[in-house]
């Protein structure tokens, strides 16, 4: 079975969040404040993964310079 393209669970996620709003029936003020806060949590778990996946790719490199120094 073929995984779903990225590009469609985009645009499912995208669907999905304006269908969450406009059935919230927030003021637009309220849906500006809470897309804010929404993005600096999504934006701070991007940083984090950024700096593990750094991280995880030095480490990485570090072993294999160890194990090529070893043979």
């Amino acid at each position: 079975m073929m995984n779903k393209p990225i590009s469609i669970k985009i645009e499912e996620t995208k669907k999905s969040i304006a269908d969450t709003l406009n059935e919230s029936q927030l003021h637009p003020y309220i849906m500006d404040s809470l897309m804010r806060e929404l993005y600096e949590e999504v934006h701070s778990l991007y940083i984090r993964t950024v700096q593990a996946e750094n991280n995880e790719y030095k480490k990485s490199l570090e072993s294999n310079n160890t194990e090529a120094t070893e043979e």
